[in-house]
């Protein structure tokens, strides 16, 4: 099966006692159907997937950047190679959730 990933984002939290990842990924398969698949879990594990199927890319949009501001207000924070920079975390949020708009 052929997917297209057109968004994927990884959080973290640290805060403790948590020490878990949350992973999202909207894709299309090759005969247009939408999906979104996260990963989750404690950080050094493989963690639990979830796929749903989403009527259309906007509404896997909509899903991912409320998931995404769910977990901010958790206390999960985006990570990844953008956290190499030296932008602020506010700048990388803010970067997130121009993504999905």
């Amino acid at each position: 099966m052929t997917l297209k990933i057109f968004k994927t984002a990884r959080y973290e939290c640290d805060v403790p006692p948590s020490d878990k990842f949350w992973e999202v990924s909207a894709f299309e398969d090759k005969i247009g159907c939408f999906f979104v698949q996260t990963r989750y879990g404690a950080k050094g594990t493989k963690g639990s997937f979830t796929t749903k199927k989403m009527s259309s890319k906007s509404a896997a949009l909509s899903f991912l950047a409320a998931r995404a501001r769910q977990k901010e207000g958790k206390g999960y924070i985006l990570v990844g190679s953008q956290m190499a920079s030296s932008k602020s975390i506010a700048e990388k949020v803010a970067k997130f959730k121009s993504l999905f708009s």
